[in-house]
C-alpha cells in the first residue's frame, strides 16, 4: 500500500512539472514570436521583399546594360575595321588609277612617237623616190615596192655584156626611223659600211651612186 501511494505521489509529481515545463516553452515562444511582430510588423516584411526583389532587377538591369555596351563595342570595332578596308580598298583604286593614268599618257606619247616616225619615214621615202629619179632616168635605175614600205632598188647597164642583167638592193627605214640595207644582190662586203655612212650623212644620192660602183667593181672581177 505504501508502494502503490509513492508511485501515484511520484506520477502527480512528475505531471505537475511537465505541464508546468511546457506551459513556460509555451509562453516564452509566443512572447518571442510577439517580439519579432512588433519588431518587423508585416508591412516591413513586405517592404523588404520589395526592395530585395527591385535590388535583384537593378542588379538584372545592370548586366543586360554591359552585355548591351559589350555588343555595341564589338560592332563599333567591326565597323572601325570596314572603314579601315575601305580607305584601303580607296588608296589602292587611287594607285591603280595613277598607274592607269600613267600607262596611257605612256601609250599616247609611244603612238604620237610612232606616228611622227611614220610621217617622217613616208618624208623620207618620198626624197629616196626623188633622188631615184635622176639615176633612173640616166643610168636606167628601177625601184620596186616589196614587203610594206621596203624599195628594192635594181641597177642595170652595168655589165658591158648584158646591159639589162639585174644588180639590186633592198633599202627601208627601221622602227629607229634610220637606213637599212638588205637583200644585196650579188651580195656586198661593204654593205655594212655603206650603211654606217649613210647613217651619218643623210646623203642618199651618195649611197646609190657607190652602190652602183660597187657592182659595177664586182662584175669587173667577175670577168
Amino acid at each position: 500500500m505504501d508502494d502503490e501511494q509513492s508511485l501515484h505521489a511520484f506520477m502527480q509529481d512528475f505531471r505537475t512539472r511537465f505541464i508546468t515545463q511546457n506551459s513556460e516553452e509555451m509562453m516564452l515562444q509566443e512572447i518571442k514570436d510577439s517580439y519579432k511582430k512588433s519588431l518587423f510588423p508585416d508591412s516591413w516584411t513586405k517592404k523588404c521583399r520589395e526592395g530585395e526583389t527591385m535590388v535583384e532587377k537593378v542588379l538584372e538591369f545592370r548586366d543586360e546594360i554591359e552585355n548591351h555596351n559589350k555588343r555595341i563595342e564589338e560592332k563599333q570595332d567591326t565597323i572601325l575595321r570596314e572603314i579601315a578596308k575601305v580607305k584601303e580598298n580607296e588608296k589602292m583604286n587611287a594607285e591603280l588609277s595613277e598607274n592607269i593614268q600613267g600607262l596611257r599618257e605612256e601609250l599616247t606619247r609611244k603612238r604620237e612617237l610612232a606616228l611622227a616616225n611614220k610621217k617622217a619615214n613616208k618624208d623620207k621615202l618620198k626624197e629616196l623616190h626623188k633622188s631615184a629619179t635622176l639615176f633612173k632616168e640616166r643610168l636606167g635605175l628601177e625601184i620596186r615596192k616589196v614587203q610594206g614600205d621596203r624599195l628594192q632598188f635594181i641597177f642595170r647597164c652595168i655589165n658591158p655584156k648584158d646591159l639589162e642583167e639585174p644588180y639590186s638592193c633592198i633599202i627601208y627605214f627601221n622602227k629607229e626611223g634610220e637606213y637599212q640595207l638588205t637583200g644585196c644582190d650579188p651580195p656586198l662586203e661593204c654593205i655594212a659600211e655603206y650603211e654606217r655612212k649613210v647613217r651619218e650623212t643623210k646623203n642618199f644620192s651618195a649611197l646609190l651612186a657607190n652602190l652602183r660602183k660597187s657592182f659595177a667593181a664586182l662584175c669587173t672581177q667577175v670577168k
